[in-house]
């Protein structure tokens, strides 16, 4: 219920950041909770301030526009951030330092550890290096390589944009081949791509070939 109430309250949102786009979060969600309609069989914890209702929310006082200037750190308390509302999930009710998935959380564990199996989206790296690896199905677009070398390791699966490469050397040539027969040929069709200066014309590239 709460996945599918939080993608149509996100939807609302939007169509009320449209009609008023200087409302603060706090006035969004007091204009939201104000004009909600309350279910009468269900407690406050379980359906908060009730259905929304967008209509009214359009045209409620949204109240002062009042900025939160909190920072918030990641750092905080699984179970103080529940107040007294407890979920209960395969391994009963969630109640101290467990997440969701029943599993122990350990925030010093967390900051400055490793990271396996996870996605990684809008932070920053520091102090590390990646070695040993491969990188494949994925894009990277947005960034700067500078200062560092690329050696003995091939990248695949995947799209390079939007970046610059400095510091480093890049040799060789690959080449796309195309699965529709140029007829007028008799040959495959094929488009090769060069780093550096492109070579003499009729000077035979490594990787670049044409077969009937």
């Amino acid at each position: 219920g709460t996945s599918e109430a939080t993608a149509v309250t996100s939807g609302l949102v939007a169509l009320l950041l449209q009609a008023h786009p200087t409302w603060t979060p706090d006035q969004v969600k007091q204009a939201l909770t104000s004009t909600a309609s309350p279910l009468a069989y269900a407690p406050l914890n379980a359906a908060g301030h009730g259905r929304t209702q967008l209509l009214e929310a359009l045209d409620a006082d949204p109240g002062p526009a009042l900025r939160q200037t909190l920072n918030a750190t990641g750092l905080g308390s699984l179970e103080l951030s529940r107040g007294d509302a407890h979920v209960a999930t395969d391994c009963g009710l969630i109640v101290g330092e467990v997440d969701v998935m029943c599993q122990p959380w350990d925030v010093d564990a967390f900051v400055g550890g490793t990271w396996t199996g996870g996605t990684w989206t809008g932070g920053t790296w520091t102090g590390g290096t990646w070695t040993g690896g491969t990188w494949t199905g994925g894009t990277w677009t947005g960034g700067t390589w500078t200062g560092g070398t690329w050696t003995g390791g091939t990248w695949t699966g995947g799209t390079w944009t939007g970046g610059t490469w400095t510091g480093g050397t890049w040799t060789g040539a690959w080449t796309e081949v195309s699965a529709r027969p140029d007829h007028r040929r008799g040959r495959i069709q094929t488009q090769t791509a060069f780093w550096g200066d492109h070579p003499k014309r009729g000077r035979p590239v490594a990787g670049e070939s044409t077969a009937p």
